[in-house]
């Protein structure tokens, strides 16, 4: 373990706050359901904000809401664990406006939800950030015979999507009784740019065959864990799964006898409005298996990859994931933590604003995601010989509200650069 003084970059870079750039930051509108904080519920602070403000969230249940039009921050507080039933909408986001959820978990609303995924980000032009997020396609009404059957996340006509360090989970339960729709996808891209760091993409499974005295429920198929239509995903160190067929079932009174159903492709590429292409780092890609069978016959195994327009290009090499501190009050000390080969060089790059657009550097083998030029680039050291560097620093008093930093390291091998994952870490006035 590296601590790191006022020399370090965060440090070096946090003494930058008496700048107009960095001062130029909105306050901090605190959400608790107890009633600790200015607002009990997230609508209403995403209500009352305006550009450039933080929404910071205390443990608790929510409801869903929705941010349109603004540049805006939703995280959960440090140590907090903030569960959203419900979804979030984040729609006309402007190209120099940027909008991030930060450290949420999140669920459906009801047994019939209203929305139709949990996360849905809609023609945004600026970047949408999603870190550390932990979604799945249930409820609490869900956990034995009810499948909430929406998507984790759907992103439709937006240029600059991130999704970090997050799982996306389409499984609810797994019977077929009073489902209200048919999907229940881990990522839906339509006609957009996406980037996709160290997550998990896991469609859900199929319901399985079902008889009751209200009728009866043949076995559903799996469910993809990318489905892709149009525009471009860049995937690194992720996990792509399609979901599994549901069973079938013989009914021995005789209503009937349903066959298991088909698996799911893990990566589903499609036409929207121009060919979609899918590039992957270090990524697996995994289909579903098919529905077992009752005696009434089986499904098919899903394949791993389903091309029905574009390209899947496969790129050698493997990720560089660095990991921050989310939330961290000023007066303390947070961490960052950077993964690659051995005795790699590692310098950071940090701004207040991510680069719009998000763009793939070929030379970086990855995006650039603060906003250029950056306000700092600091060496921080060499890997060690498992490939890690792990650093600590102090947190110096800048007197603002909140700080945003956008950081990212750049790695050296002796011949080339590579990008580490973007990072969003928090920075708060402890008063």
């Amino acid at each position: 373990m590296l601590r790191l003084g006022a020399r370090a970059a965060f440090a070096l870079a946090l003494s930058l706050a008496g700048s107009a750039t960095l001062a130029a930051q909105g306050a901090v509108l605190r959400v608790d359901a107890g009633g600790g904080g200015g607002f009990t519920t997230i609508q209403a602070a995403v209500d009352a904000a305006v550009d450039g403000e933080l929404v910071l969230v205390a443990t608790g249940t929510y409801a869903g809401f929705t941010i349109d039009g603004k540049s805006l921050v939703v995280a959960a507080d440090a140590g907090a664990s903030v569960l959203i039933q419900g979804g979030a909408t984040l729609t006309n986001v402007s190209a120099i406006q940027t909008a991030s959820l930060v450290g949420l978990e999140m669920e459906a609303s009801d047994i019939c939800p209203a929305e139709s995924a949990l996360v849905s980000v809609v023609s945004c032009a600026g970047p949408v950030f999603l870190q550390d997020l932990n979604l799945r396609c249930e409820g609490p009404l869900f956990d034995v015979l009810f499948g909430a059957d929406i998507d984790a996340v759907l992103v439709e006509a937006s240029s600059s999507v991130c999704i970090v360090d997050s799982i996306l989970n389409g499984n609810a339960s797994d019977s077929a009784f009073l489902n209200c729709n048919t999907v229940r996808r881990a990522l839906v891209t339509i006609d957009s740019r996406v980037f996709v760091y160290g997550s998990n993409l896991i469609g859900g499974d199929g319901d399985f065959a079902y008889f009751t005295l209200f009728g009866s429920f043949p076995a559903r198929p799996g469910h993809e864990g990318l489905s892709q239509t149009g525009g471009s995903v860049f995937a690194v160190d992720s996990t792509i799964v399609g979901g599994d067929g549901g069973d079938g079932v013989d009914d021995t009174l005789g209503a009937g006898c349903f066959p298991g159903s088909d698996g799911a492709a893990g990566l589903r590429l499609q036409a929207g409005h121009g060919q979609p292409v899918a590039r992957l780092i270090n990524t697996t890609v995994a289909a579903g298996l098919r529905g077992l069978d009752d005696g009434c016959g089986t499904g098919i195994d899903g394949v791993d990859t389903e091309i029905l327009a574009g390209s899947v290009n496969q790129i050698p090499g493997t990720g560089r994931p660095l990991t921050s501190t989310n939330v961290a009050p000023d007066q303390t000390t947070a961490s960052v933590e950077i993964r690659g080969e051995p005795s790699e060089f590692a310098w950071i790059g940090l701004s207040n604003a991510p680069s719009s657009p998000l763009v793939i550097a070929p030379t970086l083998t990855g995006i650039v995601s603060p906003q250029v030029p950056l306000l700092d680039l600091f060496f921080t050291g060499q890997l060690d010989g498992n490939g890690e560097l792990d650093l600590q620093f102090f947190i110096n008093d800048f007197g603002f509200p909140h700080l945003p930093v956008y950081h990212q390291a750049y790695l050296w091998d002796g011949v080339d650069f590579r990008a580490s994952y973007p990072q969003l870490m928090l920075i708060l006035d402890d008063v």
